[in-house]
């Protein structure tokens, strides 16, 4: 939806009510973007990984995320940038625990055939407020990739 404003630019309250962004977004699947989800390796970490394995992983990576997968390499779980600051202000963190023991075990995800639409709908309507990437995950719950927000809308990211 667009707020009137006293200037002459229309400002609108979220993406996803923007109906430019149906327009251009609608019809392309996540799988369509193939090159965006892989142009950085997939950041991917074992359950018994420590801290900091998937530490380095997320520097190495430069997502603010690792995903963690269980044995089977299906998707376990995820340690974020948010992750790690709460682990820090916890005070109490031990880099050779394994990330399994830290990690948020209900990662936010996406199929590969879904649409990009759906996809940033499913990062702006987060319960627990906006997030900026979705892994995606195979037939299998195997992560293939990782799609950013900037990604869905060719905007840069900034690289940490």
């Amino acid at each position: 939806m667009f707020h009137n404003t006293r200037n002459r630019f229309p400002r609108f309250t979220g993406l996803w009510c923007n109906p430019d962004f149906m327009k251009l977004w609608t019809g392309q699947t996540v799988s369509e973007f193939g090159s965006v989800v892989t142009r950085d390796a997939l950041p991917l970490v074992a359950e018994s990984a420590t801290l900091h394995e998937a530490l380095l992983e997320i520097l190495r990576r430069k997502l603010g995320m690792t995903t963690v997968v269980d044995a089977s390499g299906r998707l376990a779980g995820v340690l974020t940038d948010g992750d790690l600051k709460r682990i820090l202000l916890r005070g109490a963190f031990d880099m050779a625990q394994p990330v399994s023991a830290v990690m948020s075990r209900t990662p936010r995800t996406i199929e590969a055939g879904a649409l990009v639409a759906q996809a940033v709908r499913r990062m702006e309507e987060n319960e627990g407020g906006a997030i900026t990437s979705l892994v995606v995950t195979g037939a299998r719950g195997e992560p293939i990739g990782v799609l950013h927000l900037h990604d869905c809308l060719g905007t840069p990211r900034e690289r940490r």
